[in-house]
């Protein structure tokens, strides 16, 4: 569900039946009262929205994939907002989670708010956790200890860890790219100093459990890749990007 701060407004009936008209109308979503905070549920996902951000709890498929795109100050909007576009259409729950304030202002002064806080995300559960290039995006998510140990925890089960662009310095710096081939922007090419690293510059690597785009201009078909990893049909994922005029 789209991020609203709601403060507390009782039963207001007619709050309630504009949130009904104006949350995800397309999407089946609607909003109820219950104790002074507002019930959003977007299936297969039930947001509790009151004075501080939601916190997700699964009401729908356990067997639709999860996604997790993670928002820093200073990120890369396309890399962010287009993968989570296209991993949407693949038929993919895609979060954005923001690790610090409700309102992420990205490098082009575009201001996102992200469905939760990285705390009220199923974590290293998700079946992938992506992250957007960007500076100083990159640099804030690789400062960020509680993704790190996210990231960490998420690669030992086998789950999906992506980046682009500039945010491999991120995963390079988690410790979970040794023996990886990897690419990412023009610069990250240092990462080859890891050990057992090899940094190609193409479009988009897929190593075992990493994804790597190189820049903005490969966001579809980092998506793509990442879609195709979570067991999305590669038929449907071309169907995704035909529709979308996207040729490679």
């Amino acid at each position: 569900a789209q991020s609203v701060i709601v403060n507390r407004f009782g039963h207001d009936s007619a709050l309630l039946e504009i949130l009904r008209k104006i949350i995800y109308p397309h999407s089946g979503a609607y909003a109820s009262a219950k104790d002074e905070k507002v019930i959003v549920f977007r299936p297969p996902e039930c947001y509790i929205i009151g004075t501080t951000f939601s916190e997700p709890h699964t009401t729908g498929d356990p067997a639709m994939k999860q996604a997790i795109v993670v928002l820093a100050e200073g990120f890369e909007e396309n890399e962010a907002l287009g993968t989570a576009d296209i991993l949407n259409r693949c038929g993919i729950m895609t979060m954005l989670a923001g690790i610090s304030g409700s309102i992420v202002s990205g490098a082009h002064d575009i201001r996102v708010a992200p469905d939760m806080f990285l705390e009220h995300t199923p974590g290293s559960d998700a079946d992938a956790i992506i992250l957007p290039g960007g500076l100083p995006g990159a640099t804030n998510l690789m400062n960020c200890e509680a993704l790190g140990v996210m990231v960490r925890e998420a690669v030992a089960k086998g789950k999906i860890a992506a980046a682009i662009c500039a945010a491999p310095i991120a995963l390079h710096a988690f410790g979970v790219l040794d023996g990886k081939t990897v690419t990412g922007y023009p610069g990250t090419e240092k990462l080859s100093t890891r050990p057992g690293l090899t940094y190609t510059g193409e479009l988009v690597e897929h190593d075992g459990n990493i994804i790597t785009g190189k820049a903005p201009g490969a966001t579809p078909f980092f998506a793509a890749e990442i879609a195709r990893a979570l067991g999305v049909n590669p038929a449907t994922v071309q169907g995704v990007l035909n529709g979308m005029f996207i040729r490679p």
